[in-house]
């Protein structure tokens, strides 16, 4: 089957277990796998519009306002975003807590995603290059184990659509 016939229905399929538990969910998701999980999410939203009450979106390098929005108006437009935003969370501290989506002006392929209107609050512009080194409250001169991106040293290297988990930030 293609990639996007197994991965929503998968994504799915690993969110309804801990929905149906009651339990609240943030899911995490960059570039493309933001597509998969706003088309996961706005399926689930018309079966049980209640479900995703429960549910808080992270999204980072996302590039449904770059190319899904401009290429494919049909299934990712902004009404369709704003009315997932909407079903996010109730119990958010603000509408912007319910989906917050990160990225920076270097990033060639993700961008701000509510980058108007009354939703801008939920778009964070990352800096790039990074302004202060990423320390996790650990002292400098102690190595710290690397992910699958290298640390990034403050003001030297642009980071562009790589790197978004080590931004102190998220």
């Amino acid at each position: 089957r293609p990639y996007a016939e197994r991965a929503v229905p998968e994504l799915q399929e690993r969110l309804c277990p801990h929905l149906g538990r009651d339990r609240l969910v943030i899911l995490s998701a960059h570039s493309q796998g933001t597509v998969v999980a706003v088309a996961a999410l706005a399926q689930l939203v018309e079966v049980d519009p209640a479900v995703l009450g429960r549910v808080a979106l992270v999204t980072y390098g996302t590039p449904i306002a770059q190319l899904y929005q401009r290429f494919f108006p049909a299934y990712f437009h902004r009404p369709l975003t704003h009315r997932l935003h909407a079903r996010l969370a109730r119990g958010a501290v603000t509408d912007a807590t319910a989906w917050r989506n990160f990225f920076r002006e270097t990033d060639y392929v993700g961008k701000a995603l509510f980058a108007d209107g009354d939703l801008a609050a939920c778009d964070r512009r990352l800096d790039d290059p990074a302004l202060q080194p990423v320390v996790d409250e650990l002292p400098l001169t102690q190595p710290v184990a690397a992910g699958p991106d290298p640390i990034r040293e403050a003001r030297s290297a642009l980071a562009l659509h790589s790197d978004y988990n080590g931004e102190l930030a998220l």
